[in-house]
């Protein structure tokens, strides 16, 4: 089952979407493994059941993965690993949405998982340890959000670029090109 949430008003502006995924496995199956495409979008996971294993093409490693991931940009495949009773929760950032939380270059974390614990703190494990005492999944993504909203409070601001960015993922239709190098405070060229 896979379910999709729009993320509270006061989390749009860095905030893409939150999707859960639940499903449960046969134990006397193999652990399936799916490949996963290169991806622009930069993520926080939390795996709050069982861990993942993945196989990173970029440099070559199988690592099991901690209950809480974040994952910007992808220039390779990845395989996962997926453990028999798995729940993932994935917050999608829009464009510059996680750098604003982290303060950090997204080239600084080209093509590899990072340990959310190490960079966000150790208020990533409680998140992980309430996410497991609730069953229902709206609570679950409640849990997520407060915990965003706490963060939100230390966001650096918005750039217009990152403002136009964000716009540009949603249009249904291209726009104009001058207008948007206009409200992204970029010359036509940039």
């Amino acid at each position: 089952m896979v379910l999709h949430f729009t993320p509270l008003p006061a989390l749009q502006h860095f905030v893409k979407k939150i999707i859960l995924a639940r499903y449960q496995l046969n134990a006397s199956n193999p652990r399936p493994t799916t490949p996963f495409p290169p991806q622009p979008g930069h993520c926080l996971y939390f795996y709050p059941y069982d861990k993942i294993i993945s196989r990173n093409y970029a440099n070559q490693k199988i690592e099991e993965q901690p209950h809480s991931t974040l994952i910007g940009p992808q220039l390779s495949r990845v395989d996962l690993t997926m453990g028999y009773n798995m729940l993932v929760i994935m917050v999608v950032f829009q464009p510059g949405g996680m750098h604003r939380l982290l303060g950090i270059p997204m080239t600084e974390m080209l093509n590899q998982p990072f340990d959310a614990v190490s960079i966000l703190g150790k208020d990533i494990d409680e998140v992980i340890e309430q996410l497991n005492e609730v069953l229902d999944f709206n609570q679950m993504i409640a849990i997520v959000q407060k915990y965003l909203l706490y963060k939100s409070t230390k966001l650096k601001d918005i750039l217009p670029i990152e403002q136009v960015l964000a716009e540009m993922t949603t249009l249904e239709r291209f726009s104009n090109v001058d207008h948007l190098a206009k409200n992204a405070c970029v010359s036509r060229r940039t």
